[in-house]
């Protein structure tokens, strides 16, 4: 067990580095055929060195070209994917089904970063990820083709009533992009998992908010992500979502 578990501490990491350097590719001003790049200040390459998880803390974080700061997600990236897949290691019985659900945390974590950093949910992650979950999502304990069906439906009517409810509030109060990952939620968890990752990303959202308006960090109206609280909800109900169900129906 202690051997798996490690292979599984270490394949986050390689599954996370890959997102990180690839993530770029994702946006959509980014073309396919272009070469890998490392920083975006200096346009370095990737050299076979950065494919090494974590090798820029020897460079504390810079480019070994011009010394820009990269982006944190060098490093929370890699260990956030390390963890994710430790925990799916831990959480499912099968080693296949963890494996499953460390890829599928590698791409919801890599929605965390292009949200942040561009304000975008690339559908160059997430379309793909629907096909993927609606493809292997049954393989997960309790999971059934069925369930994928029925939670991209409860997926789908929670974002548009999400859209409906955010008109009031003006045409970007509720993304499309956001709209979409719900969606490839509902997918991938199943119709009783994903309503609780909606409970639990929107509990996490208002809680923060809270504290960024009492502290006066962000006012009424100012920009606020979506996308990590979403992957937030939806990482707790790949883990637990269907427990917590179980849990809070009997």
């Amino acid at each position: 067990m202690v051997v798996t578990l490690v292979l599984f501490l270490v394949g986050g990491l390689v599954l996370g580095k890959a997102a990180d350097l690839f993530l770029a590719k994702a946006y959509r001003d980014e073309s396919l055929r272009a070469p890998l790049l490392r920083c975006q200040e200096c346009r370095r390459r990737v050299a076979h060195r950065d494919a090494v998880p974590l090798i820029e803390a020897l460079n504390l974080g810079r480019c070994t070209a011009c010394s820009a700061r990269l982006p944190l997600r060098w490093f929370l990236l890699p260990v956030g994917c390390s963890a994710m897949a430790a925990a799916c290691y831990l959480e499912f019985d099968d080693a296949g089904q963890a494996a499953v659900g460390a890829v599928f945390s590698t791409l919801l974590l890599a929605l965390v970063f292009t949200d942040i950093e561009r304000r975008l949910l690339p559908d160059r992650i997430v379309l793909p990820g629907m096909v993927l979950a609606a493809g292997l999502a049954w393989l997960f304990p309790g999971m059934s083709a069925l369930d994928t069906f029925y939670g991209g439906l409860v997926g789908l009517g929670i974002a548009v009533a999400l859209i409906l409810a955010s008109l009031p509030f003006g045409a970007g109060a509720f993304g499309m992009g956001d709209a979409k990952l719900i969606l490839f939620l509902g997918i991938l968890l199943g119709p009783s998992a994903v309503v609780v990752a909606m409970f639990a990303s929107t509990l996490s959202a208002g809680l923060f908010a809270v504290v960024l308006l009492a502290t006066r960090r962000r006012g009424f109206g100012d920009y606020l992500p979506h996308g990590p609280f979403l992957v937030m909800g939806g990482l707790i109900g790949l883990l637990w979502g269907t427990e917590i169900w179980d849990w809070y129906v009997r």
